[in-house]
C-alpha cells in the first residue's frame, strides 16, 4: 500500500517582477499550484520505502499518478495496490 501526504504551495516567491506592470501579471499567470508528495511503500514484512515528489494538480491525473508510483517503486507492472493520502493544510 502507498501512502501519500502532500500539501499545497504555489511555484514562485510571489515577488513583483523587476520590470512591473505586464510583466507582473504574466508572471501570475505562469505561477501554478504544485503539491508535494511524501509516499511511504508499506509491503508485509519488508522495510518501508519512502519517495518524495511534487505534481501539478492540473495535468497530474490518477492514472498519471498511479504510473509514476509504478515506476518510483519499481513495482514491475503492478496495478493493485491501494492509495490512501493524509492532507495537511500550512499553518
Amino acid at each position: 500500500m502507498a501512502t501519500a501526504s502532500g500539501s499545497s504551495d504555489l511555484a514562485g516567491s510571489g515577488a513583483p517582477s523587476p520590470g512591473g506592470g505586464a510583466q507582473a501579471a504574466a508572471a501570475e499567470e505562469e505561477e501554478r499550484e504544485v503539491v508535494r508528495v511524501r509516499v511511504k511503500k508499506c509491503e508485509s514484512f519488508l522495510p518501508l520505502e519512502f519517495r518524495s515528489f511534487a505534481v501539478d494538480p492540473q495535468i497530474t491525473s490518477l492514472d498519471v499518478l498511479q504510473h509514476i508510483l509504478i515506476r518510483a517503486f519499481d513495482l514491475n507492472g503492478k496495478k493493485n495496490f491501494g492509495i490512501s493520502y493524509l492532507g495537511r493544510d500550512r499553518m
